[in-house]
């Protein structure tokens, strides 16, 4: 039986699961940090993350602009630190450890100590943020292929809006998220690896069209997941870049302007209600009741952190 926490066991809610756990796929050696962070400014972990905000949460009246998406789907972008701190970090970890271990140690175990430090640049700087309209297929058991019809043209439309939403880069995102498969080995993850390929290969012949004269990117993640475990823990995770974003310049118009002032206001507030982050990445929702945004207490909780209610 295939459990309810990978993206493709309920097609109804592929998105919205896809959405919820974008934040935490990174795959193994942080490959998606690598390839998201240039495109981007994604840094992993290491990152903030917005998921599922009204966009009604942004105007002061429901008729105020029109065409804009319902939702952002998820929003985003770096966290820092104190370069002191990092270094000496980096210098102290140096020594401690083995000559064969891999490079890249060193500056993730620098980076847990300054976290666990706190010396970690909190509220974030909200000088960079970006964004991305999600849309997925998924591959069942049965093999059989569940996408929206026509899903280009809304998909295109609704990326296009949010250019215009005062983010410095958008992109649509589709994802590829085959049917988890029962962990017997080695092959189990070349097979996983291989079905969500397969599923790419069919989003990037018969749902994606090249947007010329647009400004947002479009990217394919491949999504392999063994039934054992999260698709972020277990698996085969992969980034195709069909189309790269271009630079969005958010002083351009007074409307990207309006929602960008807005957009880091919500921010800021909902940073500053937390002393400092327990775990990372952070991630921040939108509570319907409260009708304001707020800090998770780890990243798949949805819990409000004022009334207890389950989040938007």
């Amino acid at each position: 039986m295939i459990a309810t926490r990978h993206i493709a066991t309920d097609p109804q809610r592929r998105e919205i699961e896809a959405v919820e756990r974008l934040p935490l796929m990174e795959g193994p050696g942080d490959i998606l940090r690598r390839d998201l962070e240039p495109i981007l400014g994604w840094t992993g972990r290491w990152a903030w993350y917005a998921v599922r905000i009204p966009t009604g949460s942004l105007l002061r009246y429901p008729d105020e602009i029109r065409g804009l998406p319902g939702d952002i789907d998820v929003m985003g972008g770096p966290l820092t630190a104190n370069p002191q701190a990092l270094e000496a970090a980096l210098q102290k970890t140096r020594p401690e450890l083995p000559p064969q271990a891999d490079p890249s140690w060193a500056g993730f175990i620098a980076s847990l100590r300054v976290f666990y430090a706190k010396e970690l640049n909190w509220p974030p700087n909200l000088d960079r943020i970006t964004a991305v309209e999600v849309k997925s297929a998924s591959r069942d058991s049965n093999g059989k292929i569940h996408a929206h019809r026509k899903t280009a043209k809304k998909a295109h439309y609704q990326a296009a809006s949010l250019c215009e939403m005062g983010f410095d880069a958008v992109a649509l995102l589709w994802i590829a998220a085959a049917a988890p498969v029962e962990a017997t080995g080695f092959h189990s993850w070349l097979a996983a690896g291989r079905a969500a390929a397969s599923l790419a290969q069919f989003i990037e012949q018969r749902r994606i069209e090249l947007n010329s004269g647009q400004h947002f990117g479009q990217l394919v993640l491949r999504v392999g997941s063994l039934l054992h475990a999260p698709e972020w823990h277990s698996g085969s995770l992969g980034l195709d870049l069909i189309q790269r974003p271009a630079p969005l310049d958010v002083t351009a118009s007074t409307q990207r302007m309006l929602l960008r002032q807005r957009m880091t206001g919500l921010l800021r507030e909902a940073f500053c209600e937390v002393p400092f982050p327990a775990l990372l990445p952070v991630v921040v929702r939108f509570c319907r009741a409260c009708q304001r945004p707020f800090v998770s207490r780890a990243p798949l909780d949805r819990g409000c952190t004022r009334c207890g209610l389950t989040a938007y």
